[in-house]
C-alpha cells in the first residue's frame, strides 16, 4: 500500500523483495495479507546459495530481475 493505494496483489507462488537480494541495495516493503498466508524470509547468503545450487531458480530470478529493472510505462 502507498497511502491508501494498493501497489500489487500477490497470489500463491508469487513473491516480492528479491531485488534487494539481487542488487544488494536497501529496500523497504510492507505486505498486507488479505487471506491466510505464509511469509518466508531468506537472508542474502542463503539466497545466494539457493540460486547457485538451483539453475531453474536462478533463471527465474534473473528473468524477473531483468523485467523489474526495465522502466515502467510513465517513467515510474
Amino acid at each position: 500500500l502507498k497511502g491508501d493505494k494498493v501497489l500489487a496483489r500477490l497470489v500463491p507462488s508469487q513473491y516480492f523483495g528479491e531485488m534487494a537480494l539481487v542488487t544488494g541495495e536497501p529496500r523497504m516493503a510492507t505486505a498486507v495479507c488479505c487471506e491466510p498466508s505464509v511469509l518466508l524470509r531468506i537472508n542474502a547468503e542463503d539466497f545466494a546459495l539457493v540460486i547457485e545450487e538451483n539453475a531453474e531458480v536462478r533463471a527465474v530470478v534473473e528473468r524477473v530481475a531483468a523485467e523489474r529493472r526495465k522502466p515502467s510505462p510513465g517513467g515510474r
